[in-house]
């Protein structure tokens, strides 16, 4: 027999019905309640059982809690109070009135699982994602066996893949699209050579925005596959590399003119360079993006004690365009575009690729903005230990 307070609320379905295989036909119920209760109250998935006659038996504290139910709402009740109440927890629309019992009622073979699970998604206060799944069993006391696993970890990652394709789809079309529609115009259409010129310098922008987006995603999935294993961590002095950025980048000085207030003792971080180097470069490529009538742009820094650690922290203040508290909220979020005009060129992924960096270099990241006052992006780094 196996003890299931240690199967992971992860646990696949495989494993799942070989535990509920295990509990169905390993332990007679009838004569075991002192030993299954100890087992089961410990489980760290929710499991009921039913009656052959239908009503509630047993429910785990795990259950109660995934269903925000009392025991006394459920033992001892039919199957289908049950259900009824599992229904006003969860999100299920007035025409599948009755799934649950359905699904509970079943035809499965004695000692097997349900094929399929179903999912519920409950209201608040739960907010919760579970799966339920069901198994027959031969005893005299309990025939059915309701397994609950919380999934919303697992959904919530499945929503966010869907939402990440669809967006990467959204962004690669665009520039695809226009590449496609002005070769077929210059292969079908003879053109004077300014027009044709023109053409071509559309196509190049369209192609250089098409490897961005592909180069940023590479590197958010590079990012997120390795989880900064990749990373060569070495101590960074910050102001020759703020230096160099600035030197890279070649700002605009006239219209954008950049002040640099970095006091020379700004101790060294611990970083990657070529990535810290990129944190950088995003951070005030937007500073320049969303300032479109130019401003001044100021890049500070200082020390600062975080839980009893010395960080540096590295401030870049913009006059531009600035941003709600609701766009602030979100734009670290993966193609989240807070300037939804499509006049102002990008992917939606550099503000991303920031937090993700930063924090798997131990720093963090901090947004302060105002609509038409501009932006303050400041990042947090730790500092080499002496």
């Amino acid at each position: 027999m196996k003890i299931i307070s240690i199967l992971p609320p992860h646990a696949g379905q495989a494993v799942i019905q070989d535990v509920m295989e295990d509990i169905t036909q390993s332990i007679d119920f009838g004569d075991h309640h002192e030993q299954r209760n100890l087992i089961c109250s410990q489980c760290l998935v929710g499991l009921l059982t039913l009656t052959p006659a239908g009503t509630v038996f047993y429910a785990n504290p795990t259950f109660l809690k995934m269903t925000n139910l009392s025991s006394k709402e459920i033992i001892g009740k039919p199957a289908n109070v049950l259900c009824a109440l599992l229904e006003e927890q969860a999100e299920i629309s007035t025409s599948r009135k009755g799934l649950i019992e359905e699904f509970i009622s079943g035809n499965i073979v004695a000692g097997a699982a349900s094929a399929r699970p179903l999912h519920l998604f409950m209201k608040s206060p739960l907010n919760s994602v579970i799966e339920l799944t069901v198994a027959s069993s031969a005893t005299n006391t309990e025939s059915r066996l309701l397994y609950l696993r919380d999934v919303t970890h697992e959904a919530e990652v499945d929503r966010m893949k869907s939402e990440f394709l669809s967006h990467a789809a959204h962004e690669l079309r665009t520039p695809m699209a226009s590449i496609y529609g002005f070769t077929e115009l210059l292969l079908a259409q003879e053109f004077d050579a300014e027009m044709r010129k023109d053409l071509l310098q559309t196509i190049h922008k369209q192609t250089a925005w098409l490897i961005e987006i592909i180069n940023e995603l590479l590197d958010i999935s590079r990012i997120e596959s390795r989880r900064g294993k990749d990373f060569k961590v070495e101590p960074v002095p910050v102001v020759p590399l703020v230096a160099d950025v600035l030197s890279a980048m070649q700002i605009d000085n006239q219209r954008w003119p950049v002040k640099v207030d970095l006091p020379v003792e700004l101790p060294t971080v611990r970083a990657d360079v070529s990535k810290l180097r990129q944190v950088l470069i995003n951070i005030l490529g937007n500073a320049v993006k969303y300032s479109p009538d130019g401003g001044p742009i100021t890049i500070s820094g200082t020390t600062c004690k975080l839980d009893d650690k010395t960080q540096v922290s590295l401030t870049v203040t913009d006059r531009g365009i600035g941003m709600t508290e609701e766009q602030v909220a979100r734009v670290c979020e993966r193609f989240y575009r807070a300037d939804t005009s499509g006049n102002t060129p990008g992917t939606g992924l550099g503000m991303a690729i920031v937090k993700e960096v930063v924090e798997l270099l131990g720093g963090s990241v901090d947004i302060a903005s105002a609509p038409q006052l501009g932006t303050t992006v400041t990042i947090m780094l730790p500092t080499v230990t002496p």
